[in-house]
């Protein structure tokens, strides 16, 4: 069953095809693009803002939580993510 990211609105199967997991991660940046005629000249212009509290899948695998994880009663804990960003549907 598809999942829907709540931070980019992205859509994905979190298993693929071919059996092997997907870690979704938001892309970095909102892109938006523009078209303006002045004098009969058509610009196109894109803007681009850092996404506002990104999902990252992708195991956060950074010494200090690499480090909280060896220490915790539950050795078969799932590994933290890097990001939950605004959740998914």
């Amino acid at each position: 069953m598809p999942k829907k990211c709540k931070s980019c609105d992205g859509e994905f199967e979190p298993t693929l095809r071919d059996g092997s997991l997907y870690f979704h991660a938001c892309s970095p940046e909102v892109i938006t693009v523009h078209a303006v005629e002045v004098g009969g000249i058509v610009t196109v212009a894109e803007k681009r803002i850092a996404r506002p509290n990104p999902r990252d899948e992708n195991i956060d695998d950074s010494p200090a939580t690499l480090a909280a994880v060896r220490t915790t009663k539950n050795p078969n804990a799932p590994l933290p993510i890097k990001s939950n960003g605004a959740g998914v549907q």
